[in-house]
Formats: structure tokens, C-alpha cells, sequence
């Protein structure tokens, strides 16, 4: 199964959201936490990540999704 979502923004928002990504184990529980990380070079031009981990002091995930 996947869940997503997505919304409109302006191009100088792009590196304000840092969607996260959960993926699943057979059991459901958590097997990898990842972040979309985009930011800006001096040049001007986007860069773009996929991180482990929770970026900032981001909310407690938990570590097992209910049914």
C-alpha cells in the first residue's frame, strides 16, 4: 500500500517542506525513516536529497502503524 499526499507551492517554498517517507517491514512495523531535503547552491540552482533519519526536531513517529 502507499499513502500520499501533495499540494501546490511556490518555488521559493521548496526548501521549507521536508516530506517524510516510512517504509515497512512484513510485520508492520518501521524498517527505514527518510526525509526529502532540498536546498539552494550560492549559484542559485536546487539540490535535492533523499536522508535517513527525521530532520529538526521533527514530531515522534511511531514505530508501529496501527491496522
Amino acid at each position: 500500500m502507499i499513502i500520499c499526499s501533495s499540494t501546490y507551492i511556490e518555488e521559493h517554498q521548496i526548501t521549507e517542506i521536508k516530506p517524510r517517507v516510512l517504509t515497512f517491514d512484513r510485520d508492520n512495523s518501521v524498517r527505514d525513516r527518510m526525509f526529502y531535503d532540498a536546498g539552494t547552491e550560492d549559484d542559485g540552482t536546487l539540490t535535492f536529497a533523499v536522508r535517513e533519519g527525521s530532520p529538526g526536531n521533527a514530531l515522534k513517529i511511531p514505530s508501529r502503524a496501527n491496522r
